[in-house]
């Protein structure tokens, strides 16, 4: 059982909190800006085996469309994020990790680093959609948010935005809600 937090659907989601106009007003009273509240420099990975998903990240990452300020590098295959981690080439802040990848995917990827100690973030980008149930199991298991993407997400007209919100949507509810990771 976690201890980090307790789950909240919407917050596992990503959902924008000034949808809500509690928090809204909250936010107003305090002067917080969620932008505000990600931490500079974050180094960021994406585990996909949608190799246009991926083409689509650096290319907006190349651009500063998304995760400006941040260093962002993909993966199409489980096995090589674990080993540059493992054998320290690499460390990451966050990790966005596809539920099902070449490798044992997004679950082993959790259930590893977890094992390891692993107290960055693990956000799954997956096509699932977003049910109570699923956010539970994923909670459960490891996961500290997912992003509900369809097949060609990237497609639509600035896709990016979506995941640049639920970065700052993620920090902001780690900071309201006293979160460890």
């Amino acid at each position: 059982s976690r201890t980090d937090r307790v789950l909240k659907v919407e917050e596992f989601y990503l959902h924008d909190p000034t949808a809500n106009r509690f928090e809204l007003w909250r936010n107003f009273f305090k002067k917080e800006n969620p932008t505000q509240l990600v931490p500079k420099g974050l180094k960021i990975a994406v585990l996909n085996d949608r190799q246009s998903f991926l083409w689509a990240i650096e290319e907006s990452y190349q651009e500063k469309l998304l995760f400006k300020g941040h260093y962002v590098k993909t993966y199409s295959h489980a096995a090589n994020l674990l080993d540059d981690m493992r054998v320290g080439r690499e460390t990451f802040d966050v990790i966005l990790s596809d539920l099902h990848v070449p490798g044992g995917g997004g679950y082993h990827v959790v259930q590893t680093l977890r094992a390891r100690g692993y107290k960055g973030v693990i956000i799954a980008a997956s096509a699932y959609p977003e049910l109570t149930y699923m956010a539970q199991a994923l909670y459960k298991r490891g996961f500290d948010g997912m992003f509900a993407i369809p097949e060609i997400f990237e497609l639509n007209p600035h896709w990016y935005d979506r995941l640049n919100q639920g970065l700052r949507n993620y920090f902001y509810y780690r900071h309201t809600n006293g979160w460890m990771r």
